[in-house]
């Protein structure tokens, strides 16, 4: 089976780091932020990404995290309506 995700799955491995280097409100509406975070929503943990990872990586645990991580910004970072 071919991961559709493949393509942008990668782009979830940088979020904290993204996050470091990028003011807020940029960050949560830059494309290649929001496209990675879609294509985590997709995943469906099939695996083939940590079977092809040279270096062992637990990719679909730091995928996770990474959402994880993406959410909890997003909501500190969005203003709440009174």
């Amino acid at each position: 089976m071919f991961c559709e995700q493949r393509g942008l799955i990668h782009h979830l491995m940088y979020i904290p780091m993204l996050w470091e280097v990028w003011p807020p409100d940029m960050f949560l509406s830059w494309k290649y932020v929001t496209d990675a975070v879609e294509s985590g929503k997709n995943c469906i943990q099939y695996g083939e990404c940590e079977e092809m990872c040279p270096h062992g990586l637990p990719i679909r645990e730091i995928i996770e995290e990474n959402m994880v991580f993406y959410n909890n910004m997003k909501q500190k970072n969005t203003p709440q309506s009174s």
